[in-house]
């Protein structure tokens, strides 16, 4: 049946019918529908003629759809002048409908207000409203609460690693990984101050070294226009405004959204997320400004951290030696502080001369840190310098004796101590070793060789059996190293592992000095890599 059949079977018929497919276009009608109703036209849309809602229209249409029997339902249409016309109206699936085109027959009958069923089904369509809008407003109130609670891990995750930050750079690298994740960005940068964290300045070294820093000094100037943020903003132009920082943002379409990070109420740095144009995220955004606050924190406490592991390592320093070395011998030492510490630590060395000639050589640590232990470490290098001057040519004499002022005076104490005498005459290298990591010697012809003779117990350690002494002979450009356990000890890894490492890159020694020398296996080492300090002393022999 085509729709103009439809219009001539319906002719007959006393009330308004109209066919209307699923989309709601008014396929066909009958006379009396057209004289009832405003703006029955071919395709005139059903959604146009009627004031009821239009989802609801919608819903009613597809409820016709799924039945066979006419049911019932209510439209509202408009008459010709102009008054709304109610009607209770009887619709079902009309499958004869040519082309296969869903679509129901509707049959409407108008009728007043008093009309039982337009008013049982006016009451349930306000209902099903209410309903629905309730549901709405239900769903869209979880969702808040499921995002809202997302937020919070990813906050309480970037809290944590924030909090196992202890220095700028740690504090940088956790903004470069873990913030874009707490914040759904593409990236995160990290712009600083170094002045107000860091007062003390000349740190961390030589002109340009915050190059090689995670974050961007603010006072450069490409960094002008993260400099100058002071309050929320964002940043369009130029355009990918955090590709010159962020090389990964470099090829990615941006925007910058900014937020000062502020300590003890003083701009210290800003924060910048890169975030697609057009994002719903705003830097005014509370979870964005509970990130800066977060990083703001991370960074106070790595600036402490920071300054006074530098005071620690200035007081390490002034407790050793500043150039050790005897006439004729080519010697430089070391001392880095370690990764995980603010403290004064316990390592020493020492080399200097005997009456006669020979040269005395020292390497210690002792265990903890802090300023007791650096108060024990330099009493126990002065005491071993006195009793060298009467028995500094028999190492465990030196050693036996510098226990027995251990048991006495200093009882709480442990330390390991090795203490190496050099004849110049017969190249010979006299040794005792109080539990200390063994020496190492690096031959002029290649080749190493571990002093692991005359191995005894740390002074402090129950002892009562005396000291032994082993010896090795040294030739010409041969190279000896003197280390404290930090130089060979890393997180997750055995002693001995450190221990054969150090001889594979002590290997290239002849062909350096020892100044060379000493940066290769301690300056110029990645820090982190180390948790506890570590002290070298190296000489070469002529």
């Amino acid at each position: 049946m085509t729709g103009d059949l439809f219009a001539a079977v319906t002719r007959v018929i006393s009330e308004p019918m109209l066919l209307i497919d699923l989309s709601g276009e008014v396929v066909a009608f009958n006379a009396v529908a057209r004289r009832t109703f405003t703006g029955v036209v071919p395709e005139a849309s059903v959604y146009d003629l009627v004031t009821n809602p239009k989802q609801d229209v919608h819903d009613q249409l597809h409820r016709w759809r799924r039945t066979f029997d006419p049911s019932v339902g209510t439209l509202t249409f408009t008459g010709p002048d102009g008054v709304r016309v109610r009607c209770r109206c009887y619709g079902g699936r009309a499958d004869w409908m040519a082309a296969g085109r869903p679509a129901v027959q509707v049959r409407a009958i108008p009728v007043d207000g008093r009309d039982r069923f337009v008013q049982l089904n006016d009451r349930f369509t306000r209902e099903s409203r209410l309903r629905r809008r309730a549901e709405g407003e239900r769903d869209l109130s979880l969702l808040q609460e499921q995002r809202t609670r997302e937020r919070l891990v990813r906050l309480h995750t970037l809290g944590s690693a924030l909090a196992l930050a202890s220095s700028l750079r740690e504090v940088a690298e956790v903004v470069m990984g873990t913030v874009p994740v707490a914040t759904e960005a593409m990236g995160a940068v990290l712009g600083l101050r170094p002045e107000p964290i860091l007062p003390e300045a000349a740190w961390p070294g030589p002109a340009g070294t915050w190059d090689l820093e995670p974050w961007i000094d603010l006072d450069r100037p490409e960094a002008r226009a993260l400099a100058e943020v002071t309050r929320p903003t964002t940043i369009g132009i130029p355009e990918r405004p955090l590709g010159r920082f962020a090389p990964a943002l470099a090829d990615i379409d941006h925007v910058a959204l900014c937020r000062p990070v502020w300590s003890g109420g003083e701009p210290i740095g800003v924060l910048a997320l890169a975030v697609p144009p057009g994002s719903s995220l705003s830097p005014h955004d509370e979870h964005l400004a509970s990130v800066a606050l977060q990083v703001g924190q991370a960074l106070a406490r790595a600036g402490m951290f920071e300054r006074e592991h530098r005071l620690a390592l200035r007081l390490q320093r002034s407790l050793l030696p500043d150039d050790p070395g005897a006439d004729g011998l080519d010697a430089a030492a070391r001392y880095a502080p370690g990764s995980a510490l603010t403290e004064v630590g316990g390592d020493f060395y020492d080399l200097f001369e005997l009456p006669g000639g020979p040269v005395a050589l020292v390497i210690g640590d002792v265990a903890g840190h802090g300023l007791p232990e650096a108060s024990v470490m330099s009493e126990l290098r002065s005491a071993l310098r006195a009793i060298a001057i009467g028995l500094g040519e028999q190492p465990p004499e030196v050693l036996s004796e510098l226990a027995r002022y251990v048991d006495r005076y200093l009882p709480a104490a442990l330390a390991t101590v090795c203490y190496l005498v050099y004849d110049r005459e017969t190249r010979r290298l006299l040794y005792t070793n109080a539990g200390h990591v063994p020496p190492l010697i690096v031959r002029a012809g290649g080749g190493t060789e571990l002093l692991r003779g005359a191995l005894e117990p740390p002074l402090g350690a129950p002892w009562d059996q005396g000291y032994a002494s082993a010896e090795a002979v040294v030739e010409p450009g041969d190279t000896l190293l003197l280390y404290t356990d930090g130089v060979v000890e890393r997180r997750d890894e055995a002693l001995d592992a450190g221990i054969e490492r150090l001889r594979r890159d002590a290997a290239v020694a002849p062909g350096l000095t020892v100044e060379e020398l000493c940066d290769v296996l301690v300056t110029d080492k990645l820090s982190t890599a180390y948790p506890d300090d570590r002290a070298i002393l190296t000489l070469r022999f002529p």
